[in-house]
């Protein structure tokens, strides 16, 4: 064996030990002093987001590509808008009149685009995917439930990736509405348009909610951190097309309903309802003019959001009951 060879088989033993030790000796009864619990679950969290989810390049990756794409959008709405609002030989044009609909409806339209990117399912797929199935491959679950109980575990776990979400979608909608109040010569704080950053952030709290519980169960489904990051992407990318492809065979538009792109416009387009005529874009933007589920189907997609939520809830619940029995 080389010199290299060795290498290698020393670091390999190495890990096997590190297991070997978690294995040796299981699940303990913890005899020292507790933390209070609310200092728990944030510890747990804040670990999670600082090693397990903002220290990969997996991570990174995706949200440099997608912060360098939205910046290239903002270019042309930094710089050619406000030549157009300003312009003299406007006078008393409708577009003056109805500058504030124009950019209510602008600014929902391409939140709704950037959140049915692509990117982003890729980008959350890899932010959450190892965040309980790591856990479950190398069996440090043991580990965790010496001081934490199970609903305390997921707690921490489930608000670590909320908030990856969350921040990550409002940081890119804050920075799309202040470029685009000021293109247009807005006061961010103005109440006409301030009060559709608010429904927008709502509806960015509800998706990430929704998506981050649907995370966690898929991440508790498999003990390999990279499989739950491709179910989540597979999942929506894909199936909403294998539905669409079931509501124009059948006729029926209640398939739109598995369709991530649509569920989103139903509940987005409810909030913020947009004021402008947007039917040219049927092929280009899911669900927005066509209404076979964005105008008249919000409580329709909040109803199939909720039972996907709870529904996911209770299995990864269930799951980590499971695994807890075993460890007793």
């Amino acid at each position: 064996m080389t010199i290299m060879d060795n290498e290698i088989f020393d670091l390999i033993k190495l890990e096997e030990k590190k297991l070997s030790v978690i294995k040796k000796f299981g699940y303990q009864n913890y005899t020292g002093n507790y933390y209070p619990r609310k200092y728990r679950i944030w510890q747990l969290c804040w670990f999670n987001l600082r090693e397990r989810i903002w220290n990969q390049k997996s991570v990174i990756i995706p949200l440099v590509i997608l912060l360098f794409l939205a910046f290239i959008i903002l270019i042309p709405i930094t710089f050619i808008v406000p030549t157009l609002v300003n312009s003299p030989f406007l006078g008393s044009n409708p577009i003056q009149e109805e500058l504030i609909d124009i950019f209510n409806d602008f600014f929902t339209l391409i939140i709704y685009v950037i959140l049915t990117n692509p990117l982003i399912f890729i980008l959350f797929g890899f932010i959450g995917g190892r965040i309980i199935s790591e856990d479950i491959e190398y069996k440090s679950l043991e580990q965790y439930f010496t001081r934490m109980r199970r609903t305390d575990y997921l707690i921490g776990k489930f608000l670590s990736i909320f908030i990856s979400y969350f921040f990550t979608l409002f940081l890119i909608s804050f920075v799309f509405y202040y470029f685009m109040s000021s293109a247009f010569a807005f006061s961010i704080f103005d109440e006409k348009i301030f009060s559709t950053f608010i429904k927008v952030t709502i509806f960015i709290f509800i998706i990430s909610l929704t998506l981050s519980l649907f995370m966690l169960a898929l991440s508790g489904a498999t003990d390999k951190k990279n499989y739950a990051a491709l179910m989540f992407i597979i999942i929506l990318l894909i199936l909403g097309d294998i539905f669409e492809v079931f509501a124009i065979l059948l006729d029926n538009n209640f398939f739109y309903i598995f369709n991530p792109q649509d569920v989103m416009a139903a509940i987005l387009f409810d909030i913020v309802p947009l004021k402008s005529d947007f039917s040219g874009l049927g092929g280009f933007i899911s669900g927005v003019p066509s209404g076979r589920l964005a105008v008249n189907s919000f409580f329709e997609a909040m109803g199939a959001v909720t039972l996907l939520s709870f529904s996911s809830m209770l299995f990864v619940y269930y799951k980590i009951k499971r695994i807890w029995r075993k460890i007793q």
